[in-house]
């Protein structure tokens, strides 16, 4: 039998993109959305009174567009995983195996929705107290530097087993990179079980990181029943094929995969460098989202002159490493239109 050709969660690169893009757009929407609710009259005593006012309906509001967006993506993310599992396996997933894996993502995503709309409220409260203690003169500096600090880091759409707030763009991206990553995976696996096999190889990555290294050259049991051979469970629950992972799989036959030409070289320092292009990415969607929270001109201008700052730099740490340029991931809601707007800013 012939083997086929190596494969990683990378079969699976840019099926997420659209559903990130609908969180991406939704999360820039709502920002922009609070500050053009708390701008009007804010230097006015009567400002703080008519928030309290307020804050009944952008709770309803926000219910109402978090129910739309989970509406949307739902049906999405299920023909994601497909869609995923078929690059892997070369055939669509039988009803009960695409049940399973749809089940752990979507799972996931309803509890991060639940807790959206309560989040959102919570941020655009802290926003009118601080704004309600400040004098009216002051009002407007104080309550834009909240909305920048809410920019700056995203909406949070959660908290990590450390206690730590996880912005929601990139939790999402994270999440249905993961799985999408792994129902390719998964497709793959059982394509060589269902062959008769129960090895395969671990390729070596041009871009390793220090979680996945260890791994390769491996030869690993796919049931985990081989002896002498470590379980690919295991390997999974050591980091292989953790999120961005492109570490490649094969078909393993004695004598032949070890030759195989799709083994890379380590590029030495690529890591870190594809790892500083994102950290500049990342400095871009956020001061548009900086942008998308201004409540004036000059919060708005000064917006616009980093992002040019972070393009700048971004072009000349891809020049010096010989990167590749993706300009969908400088944008906030990567490359898509959202559909999901805000009653109350209509």
């Amino acid at each position: 039998m012939a083997i086929p050709a190596p494969v990683s969660p990378a079969l699976a690169e840019g099926l997420p993109r659209v559903v990130v893009a609908l969180h991406a757009g939704w999360e820039e929407t709502t920002i922009r959305f609070m500050a053009e609710q708390l701008g009007p009259r804010i230097g006015s005593p009567e400002w703080a009174a008519g928030q309290q006012r307020k804050l009944a309906a952008i709770q309803r509001d926000l219910d109402a567009t978090v129910r739309r967006l989970a509406a949307t993506a739902g049906p999405q993310i299920e023909q994601m995983i497909a869609d995923a599992y078929r690059r892997g396996h070369g055939a669509p997933p039988t009803p009960a195996r695409r049940r399973g894996l749809v089940q752990r993502v979507m799972d996931a995503m309803r509890r991060l929705w639940g807790r959206l709309p309560r989040r959102v409220s919570r941020a655009y409260a802290r926003a009118v107290t601080l704004g309600t203690r400040a004098p009216d003169d002051r009002r407007r500096t104080v309550v834009q530097a909240e909305l920048d600090r809410i920019a700056s880091r995203g909406l949070v759409g959660g908290v990590d087993d450390h206690g730590r707030t996880l912005s929601l763009v990139p939790q999402v991206e994270t999440a249905l990179q993961t799985a999408a990553g792994n129902a390719a995976m998964d497709g793959y696996l059982d394509s060589v079980t269902a062959a008769g096999d129960d090895l395969v190889m671990v390729l070596q990555s041009a871009h390793p990181c220090p979680l996945c290294l260890p791994w390769e050259h491996r030869v690993l049991s796919v049931s985990g029943h081989t002896p002498g051979r470590p379980s690919m469970a295991t390997a999974r629950a050591a980091g292989l094929w953790h999120p961005r992972c492109h570490h490649q799989v094969v078909r393993y036959e004695p004598g032949v995969s070890e030759h195989l030409p799709h083994a890379a070289r380590h590029k030495r320092g690529s890591y870190a460098a594809t790892q500083r292009q994102r950290a500049i990415e990342r400095h871009i969607r956020e001061w548009k989202r900086r942008e998308a929270a201004a409540m004036d001109d000059t919060a708005r201008l000064l917006a616009r002159r980093k992002v040019r700052h972070w393009q700048a730099a971004l072009r000349q740490h891809i020049a010096t490493h010989g990167l590749q340029r993706s300009r969908q991931r400088e944008r906030v809601d990567f490359g898509h239109t959202p559909s999901i707007r805000h009653g109350l800013g209509d």
